[in-house]
């Protein structure tokens, strides 16, 4: 019966309720794509707000939305989504900072890698604090967070921050993976 026929900010309730009723993958992948589509920071808030009240399977596919919107006015909220839920949300949550998030989203993310759940969970933080840190205009700022993270007994954190520091480069990197191969720990 096609997609309703509405525009603008309006639209990313009825569609997100659509979206939750239909069980065909290809009317799914059109809503998607309408929901990307929509123009306006006021849509971006009301597809923030459908996120945060959706089911897990929702939620995930609305943070992949946010981020291809390019929703920065909805970085906080994103964050929140990442430190109150685990799992896939979580995961979704990290993979859509690595597209929004700035030199702020780092401390968060630093904490979420203390303690990532899995493997899928780690390689997500340490991709987007990789590209959020290349994304920061000063080069000494990019590694700052990173340096001063890497001062850890946690052998596993270790090797995740002289990751992430590989991706970031620059001399202060590449310093600290030099001093590294001396070091004791095991990676």
């Amino acid at each position: 019966d096609g997609l309703p026929l509405l525009a603008g900010a309006d639209a990313a309730g009825p569609l997100v309720a659509r979206l939750l009723a239909s069980p065909d993958d290809d009317e799914r992948a059109a809503i998607r794509t309408a929901l990307v589509a929509l123009p306006g920071e006021q849509t971006n808030a009301n597809l923030a707000a459908e996120m945060e009240k959706a089911s897990d399977d929702v939620a995930v596919l609305l943070l992949d939305v946010l981020a291809q919107r390019g929703a920065t006015d909805q970085r906080e909220r994103i964050e929140s989504m990442a430190t109150l839920h685990d799992g896939a949300v979580r995961v979704a949550a990290v993979r859509a900072l690595e597209a929004l998030g700035n030199k702020d989203s780092v401390a968060k993310l630093l904490t979420l890698l203390k303690q990532p759940a899995d493997e899928e969970e780690r390689e997500a933080i340490e991709a987007a604090l990789g590209k959020i840190c290349r994304r920061i205009d000063d080069p000494a700022k990019r590694t700052a967070p990173l340096l001063a993270a890497i001062d850890t007994q946690d052998a596993e954190l270790y090797a995740s921050l002289l990751r992430i520091l590989g991706h970031v480069g620059g001399k202060d990197a590449i310093d600290a993976i030099r001093t590294a191969t001396k070091d004791k720990r095991e990676p």
